[in-house]
């Protein structure tokens, strides 16, 4: 810990630094970095912290002697009506108290449709134009409309098994999932 904070004379500080540099002191070593690390993390911390609070002092001052020059100063006659900010003010105002939430949402409304744009998959028909030379000629272009459809399985040949299909329908078309099953399983 001394060696960490500097608390070392140069002499014993190079000692304990030989004996550290020794193979079997790699435990200490890494010990000795990371306090030094967190060392560092809390004395950055406290210098964030002392600012902080250098900035809340001084308007916490220039308020003070605000009111001091107040209390000294004469009172006008009458004093000047309040005006209320406009609604560009308070919107900016407002934008300026929630800026964090708003931003949040943001992100967070982005990551979702990223997501949602990664995992839907798309159900729209694809039209495939594919180009045909055969004699007689034909026209150059025949359109092909693939949708999406569950298949029919007219007949399953499953040798030394047994098959089930299941069919499951949606909005987007269908799946269908075969399932086979081999005769020497026990319980069957």
């Amino acid at each position: 810990m001394q060696l960490a904070d500097d608390e070392l004379d140069a002499a014993s500080a190079a000692e304990v630094e030989r004996a550290l540099a020794l193979p079997e002191n790699a435990a200490a070593r890494d010990r000795l970095e990371g306090v030094r690390e967190l060392g560092e993390l809390v004395r950055g911390h406290l210098e964030l912290r002392a600012d902080e609070v250098e900035d809340r002092l001084g308007a916490m001052w220039a308020e003070v002697d605000k009111q001091l020059d107040l209390v000294a100063a004469p009172v006008p006659a009458a004093r000047p009506v309040p005006v209320r900010p406009g609604a560009w003010a308070r919107l900016t105002a407002w934008f300026s108290a929630h800026r964090t939430h708003v931003a949040t949402g943001l992100v967070s409304a982005g990551a979702v449709a990223a997501l949602m744009l990664l995992v839907t998959p798309g159900g729209k028909d694809r039209v495939i134009t594919r180009t045909v030379n055969v004699s007689p000629p034909i026209p150059p272009t025949i359109p092909v409309v693939l949708k999406r459809e569950a298949p029919q399985v007219e007949s399953l040949d499953t040798p030394g098994g047994t098959g089930t299909v299941f069919t499951f329908e949606d909005d987007e078309g269908g799946t269908a999932v075969i399932l086979v099953t081999p005769n020497d399983v026990e319980g069957i």
